[in-house]
């Protein structure tokens, strides 16, 4: 009896949420047969390993990431190693304090069992609370023998991490890398406008004519270093809001969404979200919620004059990482084809621009809009299909924490639009809204250059990039 309340109490109790290292951890601890060490990051799921012979099952669940501390930490190039130091010298004394935690409800577990067997007389309480001590104090003292770290390199994975082991090499080495890059990315950004005055071929825009210009951001993929160059570009080119066509985060999971959404209400600038596929139902409520986004998952919306439909990728509706089926694009492909079919009840004028995640979404649209805003490839591209000029951003993440991996980084990039909206020479006859200009701009972090190229949309279009380089010869180069 008296061990069955030993037991009851630490499987009741056995839970508490720590602080550490700039992530909100819940602890818990269970007696049960097997005996593990597990990892939960809800919704992605959960990794197991075998790590001690005891029946003491221990569990940590991420339930929160402090957006300020890895950030900063890579903002300021420090490496992976003094992260790992800070981690285990707080979960030192998190240890320890859960240990005394665990042998307190043993007291109190025995002590209740006693009394509860033999009526409330102190010395059955005080042996009953003896024997809660040393039984936890066994059991605690076996699990620290036993423990054996080697287990935790073959773990056992449960949910969609199950699919994705290769995070774990992934994460080795990327966050040096990251800080790499961190050194030279402001001093890069701000350079852009100093090119951009200095570049005589950059045809000038006509002068006279009130221009809208947007920012056409795309597969941020959770890279704290983008918003660093999105701040340096909106501080540089002001413009007048931002459209994000999705994959803001790489697994879809809160803390990543509230990361991104204070870097997003940072920038100052109105902000369009329309959802990818790395994405999710809650990335959605919380850049909205917390982020101040507008959420374009399924409409059309008028602003700043232009007016934008747009379709959300089917995969963001969903928890799991894989992108749109066939089927799920030919639903999309249809709700594209309702937004720009039914202009009656919008005062007869079709959209402006569509935005999707997935090109493959808007193919029924070429030659019915003006403009289609994607990404999902990390390929910047600007072109011309069937009448309809098709930006494709690129990824301002450098396709996130995979892009450190590949030999040379992945470009950062972004386009900027301009937009005539004063009724001058719009080519659908009505003149409300005009394509005048793309502009492009990709980061090579580990170079630490860029390049940057106009595309000039006026009829006809020809597509020609004009293309001024610092005179380095490598796309650019920005010297500090």
């Amino acid at each position: 009896m008296t061990l069955a309340c030993v037991y009851a109490a630490i499987n009741l109790f056995g839970s508490i949420s720590y602080h550490v290292a700039g992530l909100d951890m819940r602890i818990s601890a269970r007696v049960g047969i097997p005996g593990y060490s597990g990892l939960a990051i809800p919704p992605i799921g959960r990794v197991e390993a075998r790590t001690h012979f005891t029946p003491l099952q221990l569990e940590a669940t991420l339930e929160n990431i402090d957006p300020g501390v890895l950030q900063d930490a890579i903002s300021r190039g420090e490496a992976p190693s003094s992260i790992s130091r800070q981690f285990k010298r707080d979960s030192g004394r998190l240890v320890a304090a859960f240990a005394l935690r665990i042998a307190l409800l043993a007291i109190g577990g025995g002590a209740f069992g006693a009394a509860a067997a033999s009526g409330w007389r102190l010395r059955r309480v005080l042996a009953g609370a003896m024997v809660g001590l040393a039984a936890s104090s066994a059991l605690l003292a076996l699990t620290y023998v036993t423990f054996d770290e080697r287990r935790l390199a073959d773990p056992r994975y449960e949910g969609v991490i199950e699919a994705a082991p290769w995070m774990l090499g992934l994460l080795d080495g990327s966050l040096l890398k990251a800080g790499e890059v961190a050194g030279s990315m402001q001093t890069i950004a701000a350079n852009i406008r100093t090119f951009f005055d200095r570049a005589e071929a950059f045809r000038q825009l006509e002068s006279g004519r009130p221009f809208v210009r947007v920012l056409h951001v795309s597969d941020i993929h959770n890279n704290p270093q983008a918003f660093d160059f999105l701040a340096q570009v909106v501080k540089s080119f002001m413009p007048d809001f931002i459209i994000d066509t999705g994959d803001i985060t790489d697994f879809g999971t809160a803390p990543e969404a509230r990361m991104a959404a204070r870097r997003v209400r940072a920038l100052g600038v109105p902000y369009l979200f329309v959802p990818g596929n790395h994405d999710s139902p809650e990335v959605a409520r919380v850049m909205s919620s917390e982020g101040g986004a507008t959420l374009l998952a399924d409409g059309v919306v008028d602003f700043r004059g232009i007016r934008i439909a747009a379709v959300g990728d089917p995969g963001a509706l969903r928890a799991d990482m894989a992108p749109a089926s066939p089927e799920e694009l030919a639903r999309a492909r249809a709700r594209v084809a309702v937004l720009l079919a039914s202009p009656g009840d919008r005062g007869g004028r079709v959209p402006d621009v569509l935005a999707v995640h997935d090109l493959r979404a808007a193919e029924g649209a070429l030659g019915k809009v003006a403009v289609v805003l994607s990404g999902h490839d990390h390929r910047l591209s600007v072109a011309v299909r069937e009448g309809t000029v098709i930006v494709d951003a690129g990824t301002a993440g450098g396709a996130g924490m995979r892009g450190l991996q590949v030999e040379g980084g992945v470009p950062m990039s972004v386009a900027l639009l301009h937009f005539a909206v004063d009724g001058s020479g719009g080519r659908d006859g009505r003149g409300s809204v005009e394509l005048v200009a793309v502009d492009t701009i990709r980061i090579f972090g580990e170079r630490q250059g860029f390049d940057l190229e106009r595309r000039v949309v006026g009829p006809p279009y020809t597509g020609r990039a004009q293309t001024k380089e610092i005179p380095s010869g490598q796309h650019g180069k920005s010297r500090k």
